[in-house]
């Protein structure tokens, strides 16, 4: 299986999404998963393109108790990863196999899902681009980009009907502001600002959330209290409506296959081993 096959998201990124509507934008549910990676189900090559490695990581499958979901917080999509460099030349077929998967699979599912519109928020002098999609009308999705996918990214949207609705230049303390998983914050309101600015308008009601709540437990490592304040938040996030008494996951679901460290580690070594070089 190509490296692409399981990088059609590359990285978690900023999202406001609809309950459920990761699941659906994967085109994945969670046993189909679990299947795959079990060896019960053989999946189609259009469905292995729909599967990402960030459905391992900390932020990964969950349930709230009532539907699958993923915990789609504040984070960043980073294309490609940076341990990338660690293959050497190598890494140019890891990158032109991303690029690939992006201007063909990436398309399918932006034209499946009829997004129409996309904004760009460009940090001049700098490789990154803040691509944001809307999705939905209640739904939005950044992904920070560098010059070598943009050009990718940009055709699948375009190849998928979406059309450029605005564009806009921010500052590198802005842009700091904003963050990014490597730097281990982030600073939600510089979120919801972009998207301001953009033209985007307020997150919808049921998107506020407590900001600091967020902004402290979102790069913590997996300790008891990290787990609990994360439970919190995927309750707070995936169900529809926001309650007093909010849905208490079990013990077993509250369990992580990996740390985020750990796969940082492993994922260049897959990589390696995938492209014959181990």
């Amino acid at each position: 299986m190509h490296i692409g096959s399981r990088l059609r998201l590359i990285r978690l990124g900023v999202f406001c999404f609809p309950p459920g509507a990761f699941a659906e934008f994967i085109g994945i549910t969670r046993q189909e998963l679990q299947d795959i990676e079990a060896g019960s189900l053989h999946p189609s090559p259009d469905l292995l393109e729909r599967i990402s490695v960030i459905t391992k990581t900390a932020r990964g499958w969950y349930i709230t108790g009532r539907t699958p979901a993923t915990v789609n917080n504040w984070g960043y999509f980073e294309l490609p990863f940076p341990e990338v460099d660690q293959l050497g030349e190598a890494k140019h077929l890891v990158i032109a196999d991303i690029d690939r998967t992006w201007r063909t699979h990436g398309r399918d599912a932006i034209e499946d899902l009829a997004i129409k519109r996309y904004f760009v928020a460009e940090l001049k002098g700098s490789e990154s681009r803040y691509v944001v999609i809307p999705f939905r009308p209640d739904g939005a999705c950044i992904f920070k980009v560098g010059d070598v996918l943009q050009d990718a990214i940009r055709a699948a949207l375009e190849g998928g009907g979406a059309k450029l609705a605005n564009s806009i230049n921010i500052t590198r303390d802005f842009a700091q502001k904003i963050g990014s998983p490597r730097q281990s914050h982030t600073d939600p309101k510089a979120v919801v600002e972009l998207f301001d600015r953009l033209g985007l308008g307020k997150i919808p009601q049921s998107w506020n959330v407590d900001f600091d709540q967020i902004k402290f437990s979102i790069w913590r490592k997996e300790s008891p209290k990290y787990k609990e304040k994360l439970r919190y938040l995927i309750d707070l996030l995936t169900t529809e409506e926001l309650q007093d008494e909010l849905i208490s996951p079990t013990s077993a679901q509250l369990e992580f296959n990996y740390t985020r460290d750990e796969l940082e580690r492993l994922r260049p070594l897959a990589w390696k081993r995938e492209l014959g070089l181990d």
